[in-house]
């Protein structure tokens, strides 16, 4: 790898031929052009592509003073024990793999494996260097964002909702794609973070373009997304593009190299997907770092359980409904009537309250659903409590098939088999209770929990339709929560270490009326309503 140099203004860079190279060359170099009759890359005479292509291992002329660079220092192990919550290994790693490509990456791990938080840890530490960080997400996910930055980096954070977009320097701000219409045109940010950045994937879509130029003025930006880029490469370019604008320079030339660009008699079209493990090469050697489950499996544990936040699009509706619950209790509280009243009156309170929470969420939940399926390719069971959630969902996915109280024997092997055998049924919805017990899901690996039942015994039975003799794959467990609502207060009572269905869960013994006690304490300061 030699340099050499043909006028004041230009370098001639050569090199045995390597994708990866090329793709260094295109990304880090200024004014780079391939010159086929030198059979060399010309590129500018300066001193910061000289610094790279010394740091990068080339050999310049021996009169050329250069001074190296100093390397990124490496995340030191102190950093990781002072964090709040304890990163695995391979979450270390990513976390070094952003600062050593300056806060310039893409983290593509598979879903489950914990990008965010490998985000969130690289700006707590680079604060001083991250400044003023946006946060880019589907609208369903600003909550989480919010509550990830404060249990995992303790650092504050503002959402945008309604109202106009205010950007606060050095502050940390989440928004939605959709939203950033509204931010000004000269918006100037230090960092950005393009959570499921496969939503830019649409070359002309507004929320793209918004992106980009943001992206476009900003020193840092990490991209996550767990979509894999090897059935459509085309997705991750607009992606790589607000990363490093300049290691794909063409995208028909990247549509015709990597994915199997063809001519349809009005356009190009780039729905295939050619060398791959070229554009894999290019990837990971520059902007990429990308781990699977099956990379991973001796950090993880047999089943790995987290959390998805939602805010309710029914807050007032909601609030009434709690107030007038509270009201009732209170009102009751030492009544003679209310302590003969039945226990089956206070559970319906509360599960209409309940029903109130998982209506207000289910727009965001089909949204998360849907990046799921897009993202991973692979089946999910949903669990539900109430049949008008169950339908709901259903009515969203409407391959999908249910499992509730009301159908047969015969009709829910009928829906198991197809669920199991069927690569186009790719969702499976039952009642906790009709569906938590008995049921073999093997083909899905994920859980998800979109209402939660009583006890902790129920969640565990449901976990296990796809924890059996016959899963190969690690057993991934959602439980989506409707954030400040009662859904809150049942996942803190099922788990007595206030986590959130915890590895403790196996170990919790809880009756139906220990709960609706818990909760009677919760809203009124006293279980003995009704007792």
């Amino acid at each position: 790898m030699k340099v050499t140099v043909e006028n004041e203004k230009v370098l001639l860079v050569r090199f045995d031929y390597s994708p990866a190279m090329v793709g260094w060359i295109k990304a880090e170099l200024h004014g780079r052009r391939w010159n086929p009759a030198q059979k060399a890359w010309r590129v500018s005479n300066t001193v910061e592509n000289k610094q790279r292509l010394a740091e990068k291992g080339f050999v310049l002329p021996p009169d050329m003073d250069v001074k190296i660079p100093k390397a990124v220092p490496p995340v030191p192990e102190s950093f990781f024990e002072d964090m709040p919550t304890k990163l695995r290994a391979y979450q270390k790693e990513g976390v070094a793999f952003l600062n050593r490509v300056k806060g310039r990456g893409l983290v593509a791990d598979e879903m489950g494996l914990g990008k965010t938080i490998q985000a969130i840890a690289w700006i707590k530490f680079n604060r001083e260097k991250a400044g003023t960080v946006l946060v880019i997400c589907p609208a369903s996910l600003k909550e989480n964002w919010r509550r990830e930055f404060e249990k995992h980096g303790k650092m504050n954070s503002t959402v945008v909702n309604g109202g106009p977009a205010e950007i606060r320097e050095g502050r940390i701000t989440i928004i939605n794609y959709d939203r950033l219409k509204n931010l000004p045109d000269d918006l100037q940010v230090d960092t950005v973070v393009l959570d499921e950045a496969h939503y830019v994937k649409n070359q002309d879509a507004k929320r793209s373009k918004a992106t980009k130029a943001i992206c476009k003025k900003a020193k840092h930006v990490i991209a996550l997304t767990g979509t894999p880029i090897t059935s459509r490469p085309m997705d991750i370019w607009n992606a790589v593009q607000c990363i490093q604008p300049g290691l794909f320079p063409s995208r028909h030339q990247f549509g015709k190299r990597y994915c199997g660009a063809k001519y349809n008699g009005f356009g190009w079209e780039y729905k295939g997907a050619t060398n791959i493990e070229e554009l894999n090469k290019v990837l990971t050697e520059t902007v990429m770092i990308r781990r699977k489950k099956t990379d991973v499996l001796k950090e993880l544990p047999d089943k790995l359980r987290s959390v998805v936040d939602f805010q309710i699009e029914n807050r007032s509706e909601y609030n009434q409904a709690e107030q007038n619950l509270i009201a009732w209790l209170i009102a009751n509280k030492s009544k003679e009537a209310a302590r003969r009243a039945a226990r089956a009156e206070q559970i319906a309170r509360f599960q209409y309250l309940k029903t109130l929470a998982a209506q207000g969420k289910i727009n965001g939940v089909v949204e998360w659903v849907n990046d799921f399926l897009d993202s991973t390719g692979e089946k999910i069971v949903l669990f539900a409590v109430h049949k008008e959630i169950v339908l709901a969902l259903h009515e969203a996915f409407p391959d999908s098939v249910t499992v509730t109280g009301g159908k047969s024997m015969a009709q829910r092997q009928e829906a198991v088999d197809a669920f199991q055998n069927d690569p186009k049924c790719r969702v499976f919805i039952g009642n906790i209770t009709a569906a938590g017990v008995g049921l073999t899901l093997t083909a899905a690996s994920t859980v998800a929990f979109v209402e939660m039942g009583w006890t902790p015994g129920e969640h565990l039975q449901a976990e296990d339709r796809i924890h059996r003799i016959g899963q190969t794959e690690l057993c991934s467990i959602y439980y989506l929560v409707a954030s400040e609502t009662i859904e809150e207060e049942v996942a803190g009572i099922l788990d007595s270490k206030q986590k959130v269905i915890g590895a403790v869960l196996d170990n919790i013994e809880m009756a139906e009326t220990d709960m609706i006690t818990k909760l009677l304490e919760k809203y009124t300061g006293s279980g003995d309503v009704g007792d």
